[in-house]
Order: structure tokens, then C-alpha cells, then sequence
């Protein structure tokens, strides 16, 4: 006697400088049309146990909890180094690139290699504990800013950097 909303999301690519950045946005992206999501309040009607009223008002709907929604930091090795947010020049100049998915409640989720190259395991170690900070830190400020962005809704702020 549950129901479930199933929920898809299609991410277009209009332009891609990098895939491993590309992950990292659409990660971004994701996490930010989740937060921004309303779940209309569903009632059954009496006596028919397959209706059920889906309610039209938007006070009578809850936000999904995206808390443990993971956002991705990809490294990619150049030289023996670990660059983040590489550029194509600098994905190209790479050697293999590795992305790990941090969520703030677990820490690293998930972790997938891309590209052909090898990678040593000793410096992954190493940067363990640097991943999952930028990763924390990266989460703190987007849900920082989604909150207040979704307290000033409807007006326009700008600003020149």
C-alpha cells in the first residue's frame, strides 16, 4: 500500500571542455534540480484502493531530502601530478583521469577510473583524505547557496567577478 514517484533526469550537452569536468558539473547540476524539486501531497480515495488524488496546490508539497545526494571531484593525472578541473588541452596532456563520487554522510561513495592509462595506487592513497575534503567543502557551499537562492526566489541577484 505504497506509492512511489520515479523521477528522471536528462542532462543536455551543448558544449563539453572536459569529461572529467563534465562529470563533476553534471553532478552539480543534478543535485541542484533535486533540491529544487517539489513532491506534490498524494491522497487515496476512499474506498478504491488503486485511485488517488495528486493535490495541485504548492503549499501542500515537501522537498526531497538531498543530503546524501553524491557530487564528484574527477583528478587527472599529468606528469605525476593530480590536477582538478582540468581543461581539454590539460585532459588531453593526462594520463588517466579518476572521479569519486562524496556524499557529506559517508565520504566517498563511489570511484571510477576513466581513460586507458595506468594509475598508481600510492598517491590515490595519499589524496584520499584530500578528495573527501574538497568534496565536503564543494557540497557545504552548494547547499549554502541553493538555500539561500531558494529563500530569494523570484528575485534577480548578479554580481561581477
Amino acid at each position: 500500500n505504497k506509492h512511489f514517484w520515479v523521477i528522471h533526469i536528462d542532462i543536455v550537452v551543448l558544449e563539453c571542455g572536459s569529461l572529467p569536468s563534465l562529470i563533476d558539473s553534471a553532478a552539480i547540476a543534478v543535485k541542484s534540480a533535486l533540491f529544487d524539486t517539489k513532491i506534490p501531497k498524494v491522497s487515496p480515495i476512499l474506498g478504491d484502493d488503486n485511485d488517488f488524488v495528486v493535490s495541485d496546490d504548492e503549499f501542500e508539497s515537501t522537498r526531497l531530502d538531498v543530503s546524501s545526494v553524491p557530487l564528484f571531484v574527477t583528478l587527472t593525472r599529468i606528469s605525476g601530478r593530480y590536477v582538478v578541473d582540468v581543461t581539454r588541452e590539460e585532459e588531453e596532456a593526462g594520463v588517466a583521469s579518476i572521479s569519486f563520487a562524496i556524499n557529506s554522510t559517508e565520504g566517498i561513495v563511489y570511484v571510477k577510473k576513466l581513460k586507458s592509462g595506468s594509475l598508481h595506487p600510492e598517491p590515490i592513497q595519499q589524496i584520499h583524505q584530500s578528495v573527501q575534503k574538497v568534496g565536503n567543502t564543494l557540497n557545504e557551499s552548494l547547499m549554502s547557496k541553493l538555500s539561500t537562492d531558494s529563500l530569494n526566489k523570484g528575485k534577480i541577484s548578479f554580481s561581477f567577478n
